[in-house]
């Protein structure tokens, strides 16, 4: 007996009553909520053979065919409709004459009436013939007592007869793979046959000629020498009197070409990614390796298009192939090209495309320190500068010429991008006191270069040498030396800008009206402008420092909670980084970044200008922010600000600055009481510089040396000169007793031979030196 769907619901007492009855049960389901007595009575009887209203079926008789050992028939279903109201259990079973067969399973579905019972062969290993048996299936009452019964008879035929199964065999190749289709199962039914098998196609192996039934053929085929396409072969089992067939298909497709990443893309989306890129791509063979070549085709620009390699041998294991691009003689643009993949496959070519597409900037020549300064006095002087010259793409093989307009200033006459450009003044027969000023013009020969590059230079010919130390009662607030004169640029939160001759203490000028109150200022790095912000206004204010002009205010959008303001050229193109946490165009003051950068704090950017520190100030300490720099002529977004470190540190931050090739970033931060020096790459801490209480200034001069000053009440030193190396040059005391430096307010002149300091006396100090 196998009981198969809810048979726990009906209790124990209640099916021993059922089995007196007789019946063997195979399946008991609950089919309503029938719940009064009577009828058949409580112990189960029934009157009459299959009678009894309010059970009734579709059919009441089923049979089922088979051969031997061969696919089992498909499930049969009758329709059992319950119509008595007092209906509870819906049983199926055998009556109790007949025995259980084992060849035949049933079960009942649906969860109201009409349900199917559903009756399925589960082997077709038994005796051939027919074999019969009766299903009763009976409605009863919650207590147990009969409603109706209904018998269906059921046949089971089984046959003994030669079969093949299936019918149809597929196999599928692609041409030129290591690997052959798998072998597929024919398997021969029927007791006792003795049979032939053969194929008409030479290409379809067989396991065996002949055998006796039941037993399995293996069928495999051999793709050597046949064409891609669909071959088609027709397999013949028989035992002389009974020819079974099967139809075998081999489809023999062309091999693929797989490509990842399927396109390229050099410069990424600004033009300013110079390095290579790849792809890689594999042939759909397996182990078995084929000749493949490349064709590269540009639509414009010439051929710019490079590859690693152009043929090879490709198999499934991937080939990888660098792509770069010759962007000489190209202008600022996007260029399309494509790289197609072609292998050959006994007959076959099969092709891939890879599209390439290159973006590029503007490829220019630009120098770091486009602004010098020079002096001569009877016995301090510094008449000699090197000026690396590079090209935007990083190229060194650019070539320079260089042309000076005085005849005062030599120059080296040519060289190649990153080489240096000497510059050597000779003053001999100048005006004394007076400034002189040069330019060198910077351009190159090759294809492709888009600009001129210029270097602006003053010479201060001074008829005498200034005193050790000099100074000028004045209670300045905010100082900056000029990037090629011996000058100084000076405010008291005013609406004026003093200048002063560093080597005199002369103001020679006052720049009047400049602002409604003014704050931070810097230069650019070739003396042609001073910026100064405009701290009532929000704004930034240019002075063109050729003719004291002063420009419309440019509004600086988000309002700044610490005013700063630092001028940087990446590759060539000035900008102002303010600590709004925005960078502005140097020319317009055309806001350049999407996104800004981490404010609030000090900003400061090396010579190179490829680099950028932010020193957040907080309450109890503070954070340095690097980013790097870089510029495109490509795009709407030109300028690209990218965070690369971080890093947290103790104390209140007082100034920032960075060495020229930024290896080094230095920090006055009051507490400890030392100047601070960390890598200008990861920003680890790298040294601690001696100093005292308390730090506030730092500066880098061109000079390479390192300017630390600090906040001391009573000397007796505040001012130390390092070399890069951390080692003392000199030391100096400018405040005097009772008062210090002013935070931030230390300068060096462009020259390097003097430092600029605004002290609480009130002073403004000019120190000749180191």
């Amino acid at each position: 007996m196998k009981v198969k769907r809810r048979l726990e619901s009906v209790g124990m007492k209640r099916l021993v009553s059922l089995l007196i009855m007789g019946l063997s049960i195979a399946v008991v389901i609950s089919c309503g909520g029938g719940s009064g007595g009577g009828g058949g009575g409580s112990n189960g009887s029934v009157s009459g053979s299959g009678t009894g209203s309010g059970l009734e079926l579709n059919t009441y008789s089923v049979s089922f065919t088979a051969n031997l050992n061969g696919a089992l028939p498909s499930n049969q279903s009758v329709t059992v409709s319950v119509t008595d109201p007092d209906a509870y259990y819906l049983i199926a079973g055998y009556p109790p004459s007949v025995t259980a067969p084992t060849w035949l399973d049933m079960s009942i579905s649906g969860s109201s009436s009409p349900f199917a019972l559903i009756l399925s062969i589960n082997s077709s290993s038994i005796p051939v013939g027919t074999h019969q048996t009766t299903v009763r299936v009976l409605c009863a009452r919650s207590d147990n007592s009969v409603i109706a019964y209904r018998d269906i008879s059921v046949a089971y035929t089984v046959t003994d007869e030669l079969t093949v199964v299936p019918q149809t065999l597929n196999f599928s190749y692609t041409n030129g793979a290591s690997s052959v289709p798998a072998d597929q199962s024919l398997s021969i039914g029927g007791q006792g046959f003795t049979w032939t098998a053969s194929a008409n196609q030479s290409w379809v192996n067989l396991s065996a000629a002949s055998g006796t039934s039941p037993s399995t053929l293996i069928v495999g085929v051999d793709p050597t020498g046949l064409a891609t396409g669909i071959h088609s072969a027709l397999l013949t089992v028989s035992d002389g009197t009974t020819d079974l067939t099967v139809d075998v298909t081999l489809t023999i497709g062309a091999p693929s070409i797989s490509v990842s990443p399927s396109a390229i893309v050099l410069g990424d989306t600004n033009g300013l990614d110079m390095s290579a890129q790849s792809f890689q791509f594999s042939l759909s063979t397996g182990s078995n390796v084929y000749p493949w070549s490349a064709t590269l085709t540009t639509g414009s620009g010439g051929p710019w298009l490079l590859t690693g390699a152009s043929s090879g041998t490709v198999s499934s294991s991937p080939v990888s192939i660098i792509v770069d691009a010759d962007r000489s003689g190209l202008s600022a643009g996007s260029y399309a090209g494509n790289i197609q993949i072609n292998a050959v496959v006994g007959s076959d070519v099969v092709s891939i495309d890879v599209p390439v597409t290159l973006n590029t900037s503007a490829h220019r020549l630009f120098v770091s320190d486009n602004g010098v300064a020079f002096s001569s006095m009877p016995t301090l002087s510094r008449l000699t500068h090197t000026v690396a010259v590079q090209d935007t793409y990083g190229m060194t093989t650019t070539h320079w010429n260089a042309v000076s307009n005085q005849s005062w200033l030599s120059v080296t006459n040519s060289g190649t991008t990153s080489g240096n450009l000497m510059l050597s003044a000779d003053p001999t027969g100048l005006s004394s006191d007076t400034v002189h000023y040069a330019t060198v013009t910077i351009s190159s020969p090759d294809a492709g270069i888009e600009n001129t590059e210029t270097v602006r230079v003053g010479l201060w010919v001074g008829s005498s040498d200034p005193a050790a130390v000099f100074s000028d009662t004045v209670a300045y607030s905010e100082i900056v030396a000029d990037a090629i004169r011996p000058y100084a640029y000076a405010h008291d939160n005013g609406t004026d800008i003093d200048i002063y001759n560093v080597f005199t203490g002369v103001v020679v000028a006052t720049i009047p009206s400049v602002a409604a109150q003014l704050g931070p200022m810097t230069k650019s790095s070739d003396g042609s402008f001073l910026y100064a912000l405009d701290l009532t206004n929000q704004q930034i204010v240019a002075i063109n420092l050729d003719t004291l002009a002063v420009g419309s205010g440019w509004n600086l959008g988000p309002v700044m909670t610490t005013a700063r303001i630092a001028y940087a050229r990446p590759k060539g193109f000035g900008v102002l980084l303010t600590s709004n946490g925005w960078a502005y165009d140097a020319t317009n003051g055309t806001r350049q970044t999407e996104n800004g950068f981490l404010a609030n704090g000090n900003v400061a950017a090396n010579l190179d200008s490829n680099m950028m520190v932010v020193q957040r100030i907080g309450t109890s300490g503070h954070s340095f922010y690097r980013y790097t720099l870089d510029y495109s002529t490509l795009g709407p977004q030109r300028l690209f600000i990218t965070l690369t470190h971080a890093y947290s540190e103790s104390g209140f931050a007082r100034d920032l600055a960075i060495s020229d090739d930024g290896l080094q970033v230095y920090s006055a931060c009051g507490s400890p009481y030392n100047f601070r020096v960390y890598d200008g790459d990861t920003l680890a801490l790298d040294q601690s510089l001696p100093a005292g209480a308390y730090p506030n200034n730092v500066e880098v001069g061109t000079n390479g040396l390192f300017y630390g000053g600090i906040s001391a009440l009573y000397g007796p030193t505040d001012i130390w000169v390092y070399d890069s190396g951390g080692a003392v040059q000199s030391s100096y005391y400018a405040s005097g007793y009772a008062d210090n430096i002013v935070d931030r307010q230390l300068a060096v002149s462009a020259d390097g031979l003097s430092i600029i300091v605004l002290t609480t006396d009130p002073t403004i100090q000019f120190i000749t030196g180191p």
